[in-house]
């Protein structure tokens, strides 16, 4: 039978019980220090510095020479290294260097859109205040946050594209390219007169819940379609995901905005997956590829397919996207 833990614990010398013992308890101390940083794992850089060394200028080389996600969001500098007893840097001594936290004056706002996005960074990025002069990339954030910040501003009516907090890296300066949402008092009264007329009873308040209130998939259809032709676009999904109107009304399109929408276009940063590709795809990148096939398809011509596909391609910025290998680098342009 094997011998148990404690029965070999015993049979060692005193002096192998005691390493034993300074082993387990540096084991312990680095998952408390683990523990106590934030859940979500950043970059930390840190430094000891000669009498030449400027900040600005370390950041401003590491932006020119890596992508956003790879910039340390903190740099943290220390007198001395600690050193492990084989001469490598004892990491965990490390982490325990206090971080002095910025102690500049916090920047208000009064701006309602510049407010709503500081609330939305102190919720992704888990700390406040957060001004609105800080740079997204130097308090923390990286790519997945960005676009949880873009899914959450959405929800807020606010519109964000998937590039905007690459370019505009500020709250200040971000509030400046991010659409609003517009008035919808005019589209939520169409709307209310559109669920009284298929819900068949009034009144019906802009906070009622379209299924709490009697709606079911088949009316949804039926609203949807006399929305159109009130010139108010709705997806198929839209009363599932926002079922009031006070929601609704955030997220629904005019007809003319829907035919006039721009095409985006230009240099779009990659996504973390994209990253993945690249760097696990090295020898033929271009072979990646899927293919489907549709049968029995009834009474469609090839040109009909074909005004269905450019449609989707439009439609579907990713579907534009191609990728371009320069300066060793992967670029995606749309």
């Amino acid at each position: 039978m094997p011998e148990k833990l404690e029965d070999r614990i015993k049979a060692l010398s005193p002096l192998a019980k005691q390493l034993l013992l300074t082993k387990v308890k540096e084991t312990l101390s680095a998952k408390r220090v683990e523990n106590t940083n934030n859940q979500r794992k950043k970059i930390v850089a840190y430094i000891k510095p000669n009498n030449n060394f400027s900040l600005d200028i370390l950041k401003e080389n590491l932006k020119s020479k890596l992508p956003d996600y790879m910039v340390p969001s903190q740099f943290v500098t220390v007198q001395t290294m600690p050193l492990l007893p084989n001469g490598k840097i004892d990491r965990h001594q490390l982490q325990k260097t206090e971080i002095k936290t910025d102690t500049k004056k916090t920047v208000t706002s009064a701006n309602t859109l510049e407010q709503k996005l500081i609330k939305i960074w102190e919720e992704t990025l888990g700390f406040a205040p957060i001004n609105k002069n800080d740079n997204f990339f130097e308090i923390g954030g990286d790519s997945i946050l960005s676009i949880q910040i873009i899914a959450k501003a959405k929800k807020q009516g606010i519109d964000l594209k998937a590039n905007d907090l690459f370019e505009h890296q500020t709250i200040e300066e971000l509030a400046l390219f991010a659409k609003a949402p517009e008035n919808t008092s005019n589209t939520a009264q169409k709307l209310i007169k559109i669920w009284e007329e298929t819900l068949g009873f009034a009144p019906i308040n802009k906070n009622d819940n379209f299924f709490e209130i009697g709606g079911d998939s088949i009316l949804s259809i039926q609203i949807i379609a006399k929305a159109k032709k009130e010139g108010i676009i709705l997806k198929a999904n839209d009363l599932f995901e926002h079922q009031t109107i006070a929601e609704l009304a955030l997220f629904s399109k005019k007809e003319s905005q829907e035919k006039t929408a721009a095409i985006i276009s230009g240099t779009v940063p990659l996504s973390p997956i994209q990253h993945w590709f690249f760097e696990d795809h090295k020898n033929a990148p271009n072979y990646w590829n899927q293919g489907v096939q549709l049968n029995n398809l009834p009474n469609n011509t090839e040109e009909q397919i074909a005004k269905v596909c450019n449609h989707l391609i439009t439609q579907h910025d990713a579907l534009r996207a191609r990728f371009v290998f320069t300066n060793n680098t992967w670029k995606q342009e749309i």
